[in-house]
């Protein structure tokens, strides 16, 4: 059975069945899901490998593939990477600190020799191995054919019109009116895969039934019995003769500007300037002031300083005189009138004005410092600019996951097959994750993260912000050490 959907979606008890599916993993129990071809039940499980890599050893066979009896032996050697005859020290050695599960697809194609093995190596490990068998309806009938204790019996429900409307939102086709999405449903027996190759492929006015009866045509008497819609026709009639009527009037318009605008070159007179000498030329006497230097304002503070220091001096020489009565009995006394008092004016020193060098731009009287650069907008050591087109378009990748501590944790949004679809729910998150590209089953998919965040229950805490249909999509946390892994 092969991925119905790039996009998981949880609705229709997916997210409930993926929350069962992985608690009996953990538990070692052996658990059944069966669901009709294209019901997602490959999905399923594929999010159930994702959900379990963290806490357990993950091997996964398919059913639909040749094999023989010793197809979960084969998988356990090619997982663990060993001999055969390294098998039981192996299996001893990692169940000593963790747990095993085996997750089966297409069940149904199991052999009869394969789940015996199956069973004979359960009643080895009890507990510490767990099994998850996905297939078509009847596969727990064949699983317990084979001595399997089955725990739990998990069956795929279909879509119904409101849940068909919510899974062409989350793949990205809108929501759908109640009409279209039962026309779709009924069309897709309301199971995903199929549904999503109508939403592809199927035009919209195939998509909804039309009765048979409504196409057959109206009596001809009533037809016939039909007025013709004199006034519409008069309506049109009318619009059509004041268009023309304006067309005209614009048209006149249009050639009357174009007799106004046009021109002709007329040849005028040119005065000839009058000959003049040399001798006769007076150069024109500046009518601005020269703009002053820094250096000469400084010489004239100086200059007002010392004549204000001297004027006070004066006025106290002038005070501290005590009257003086002459032989005519005129008593002479200090003038107080400060014009009076005021001293000579003192020629002030010619300030000299150097020539300017002719600059290439505009002059400034004083140059002030230009201001300090702005410091260049930093980046935290643990957010790394991002570089090259990834900078541009502001995704972050594998360049910046690699930067990261391997004690930092995601949030798992999707696995899809096309970079567009990963950039796309970056973009309803956004863009605060990242995206990778990982082999799965022999083929290059994206997985979307968000985040990253300091602990796992950090993570999880994260999930309640998401958008509604990205946590319908069933996040799960992932640690950075794990996923570098996969880089």
């Amino acid at each position: 059975m092969s991925d119905d959907t790039e996009i998981f979606y949880s609705g229709a008890s997916r997210g409930d069945f993926l929350e069962a599916l992985t608690a009996h993993a953990l538990q070692g129990s052996t658990v059944v899901l069966e669901g009709d071809e294209g019901s997602g039940v490959s999905t399923l499980l594929g999010q159930s490998v994702m959900a379990l890599l963290d806490d357990m050893e993950v091997v996964r066979v398919d059913g639909g593939e040749p094999h023989d009896g010793s197809l979960v032996v084969n998988a356990l050697l090619q997982h663990f990477d060993i001999e055969r005859d390294q098998l039981a020290e192996t299996l001893r050695n990692a169940l000593a600190h963790g747990r095993l599960v085996v997750i089966a697809d297409n069940a149904q194609d199991l052999s009869d020799d394969a789940l015996m093995t199956m069973g004979s190596l359960k009643q080895k490990l009890s507990g510490r191995l767990a099994y998850v068998f996905g297939g078509m309806p009847g596969t727990a009938e064949r699983v317990k054919g084979a001595d399997l204790l089955v725990d739990d019996i998990l069956d795929l429900p279909e879509l119904n019109a409101a849940q068909v409307s919510d899974f062409a939102a989350l793949m990205g086709f809108g929501p759908q009116d109640d009409e279209r999405a039962e026309a779709l449903r009924e069309a897709s027996a309301g199971l995903p895969g199929p549904l999503l190759e109508q939403l592809q492929h199927a035009p919209v006015a195939e998509a909804i039934a039309v009765d048979p009866e409504d196409r057959r045509p109206p009596p001809m008497g009533k037809q016939e019995d039909k007025a013709l819609p004199w006034r519409h026709m008069a309506a049109v009639a009318g619009l059509l003769v004041l268009v023309i009527i304006i067309w005209g009037a614009l048209s006149d318009n249009d050639s009357d500007t174009v007799a106004t605008n046009t021109t002709k070159a007329v040849a005028l007179p040119v005065p000839k300037e009058p000959e003049t000498s040399p001798e006769d030329i007076t150069p024109m006497k500046p009518s601005m002031k020269p703009v002053a230097r820094l250096e000469d304002l400084e010489a004239r503070e100086e200059q007002a300083a010392e004549a204000a220091s001297a004027r006070e001096s004066d006025q106290t020489a002038v005070a501290d005189q005590e009257p003086v009565q002459t032989d005519t009995g005129v008593t002479v006394a200090a003038v107080k009138d400060p014009v009076m008092q005021r001293p000579p004016a003192q020629q002030q020193r010619p300030v000299e004005v150097k020539p300017e060098p002719e600059p290439e731009s505009a002059p400034a009287a004083v140059s002030k410092p230009a201001p300090a650069d702005k410091p260049a907008d930093t980046v935290a050591a643990s957010k790394p600019q991002l570089k090259g087109l990834d900078a541009d378009l502001g995704y972050r990748q594998e360049d910046w996951l690699a930067t990261l501590d391997d004690g930092r944790w995601f949030l798992q949004i999707t696995v899809t097959s096309k970079e567009a679809n990963a950039r796309g729910v970056l973009d309803r998150l956004d863009r605060k994750g990242a995206y990778y590209r990982a082999k799965r089953n022999g083929k290059s998919v994206y997985l979307v993260l968000a985040g990253d965040y300091a602990s796992r229950q950090a993570a999880l805490d994260a999930k309640a912000g998401l958008p509604e249909n990205l946590r319908a999509a069933g996040p799960f946390p992932r640690k950075m050490a794990d996923i570098r892994k996969e880089l």
